[in-house]
């Protein structure tokens, strides 16, 4: 029972997955509760074809497994930042504000640390990029105040169940998870907090 419901969370809080949730998170700000539901429907549907569909494409036409710590993950992680960095544009040139999208720009570097740093070391890549979802709540609480603390628990809650499910599935160490969170939150934390102050 505990490996189905391990499995089911890893699947449901994929690296796939996260933008959607986040741009839906984003979706009940102030800024983009103004636009119209066909508009959102439109911009989540650019998001889940940049942040899913082709890095899952990618992925299943080089055979690439998140679940296989030998499957060489390099073009996954490069579909992921194309992927990312073309959703960037795509938002900056609608005019949504720079550190609005600055979540992609720190997954981006996220992807590219993990890239160098998981030749030798096996960080997770599920809750690296959780971690960026948690450091964009964090930074939306700070810049709107309209996240609640209910959601804000849940998000964190949502991560630790993420951590144990890959640290159950043997897929990685609670060393490898707890990094890939700190790096995920750290990169998106950071990135968000230093282009608010320049733009």
């Amino acid at each position: 029972m505990l490996r189905v419901l391990s499995k089911f969370i890893s699947g449901l809080l994929s690296p796939y997955f996260i933008f959607i949730y986040l741009y839906a998170l984003i979706f009940l700000s102030a800024y983009f509760s103004t636009v119209s539901l066909y508009s959102f429907g439109v911009l989540l549907g650019v998001v889940a074809l940049f942040t899913t569909l082709i890095p899952f494409l990618v992925s299943r036409i080089n055979r690439v497994n998140l679940n296989d710590k030998s499957s060489e993950r390099g073009p996954l992680y490069m579909a992921f930042g194309i992927g990312n960095f073309t959703l960037a544009y795509y938002l900056l040139s609608r005019g949504i504000p720079v550190w609005r999208i600055s979540f992609l720009i720190s997954a981006i570097l996220a992807i590219i640390t993990l890239y160098l740093f998981n030749k030798k070391y096996n960080i997770s890549f599920h809750t690296t990029m959780y971690g960026v979802l948690i450091g964009a709540t964090f930074i939306i609480a700070k810049f709107q105040s309209f996240v609640s603390l209910e959601i804000i628990c849940l998000i964190i809650l949502l991560g630790g169940m993420l951590g144990s499910a890959r640290v159950y599935l043997k897929e990685h160490t609670p060393g490898e998870v707890i990094t890939g969170a700190i790096l995920g939150f750290g990169w998106s934390y950071t990135i968000a907090i230093f282009t608010k102050l320049l733009f």
